[in-house]
């Protein structure tokens, strides 16, 4: 939210596009490999059944978000389809911004919000709804 505001503030009333998160999943996702092999190491160490839990639940997640080819699978819209979280807390940012900017400012925001990738009607309805 505070990148936001310094971007609506230092455009002073001008129109403002903002694009919705973008990004390949895999680049913010611990290494599959990696966290297959500490796991496995965990194991064979003993570690505390606590920590190895938490580990093995990130490594099913990982499995279960990991694309042959991230740069062509869950990008733009299609991210917010399976997880409309991520697009409602961006908007919610957003939007706190362009209010508190108006609050401390008395600058009314232009802002556009962009939500990248979409290719049928329906992901766009979905993210109106979202956002």
């Amino acid at each position: 939210q505070d990148d936001f505001e310094g971007i609506f503030t230092a455009m002073k009333g001008l129109p403002v596009t903002v694009r919705l998160l973008d990004p390949p999943l895999h680049e913010f996702l611990p290494n599959l490999v990696e966290q297959s092999l500490k796991v496995q190491k965990m194991e064979n160490q003993g570690a505390d059944a606590g920590e190895l839990d938490k580990e093995r639940r990130l490594l099913a997640q990982v499995k279960k978000l990991h694309e042959q080819n991230p740069m062509l699978g869950t990008r733009g819209c299609r991210l917010g389809m399976l997880y409309p979280e991520i697009p409602d807390m961006q908007a919610r940012a957003i939007i706190r911004a362009v209010l508190s900017v108006l609050k401390k400012e008395g600058e009314t925001v232009q802002i556009h919000i962009m939500i990248p990738l979409v290719f049928t009607p329906i992901e766009l309805e979905t993210h109106r709804r979202i956002v």
